[in-house]
């Protein structure tokens, strides 16, 4: 006679969570077992070329109005119009 299932008695979400927590590290085995037995590669003469890499961020030169402090790029607008002066001076 097969095992019942651990999941077949739940009835309550917390119980079901509790359950799945515990038998995560299995059930993930489990899924990825079934994975792999469906995982396929067919071989290419495809040779890939890297032909530009990445670009260094340089400083970029940048003004502001007479007595006015920058903003932290952390601290959200508070009103729309200094929205529009952040992205269009």
């Amino acid at each position: 006679m097969a095992k019942p299932s651990p999941l077949g008695t739940l009835t309550a979400l917390p119980s079901a969570e509790n359950v799945l927590t515990y038998y995560r590290r299995q059930l993930a085995k489990f899924v990825w077992a079934q994975m792999e037995q469906h995982l396929w590669e067919t071989p290419t003469d495809y040779v890939p070329r890297i032909t530009r890499g990445f670009s260094l961020l340089r400083p970029m030169a940048f003004s502001l109005p007479a007595g006015q402090a920058p903003r932290p790029f952390r601290q959200i607008a508070s009103m729309a119009f200094d929205v529009l002066w952040v992205i269009d001076p």
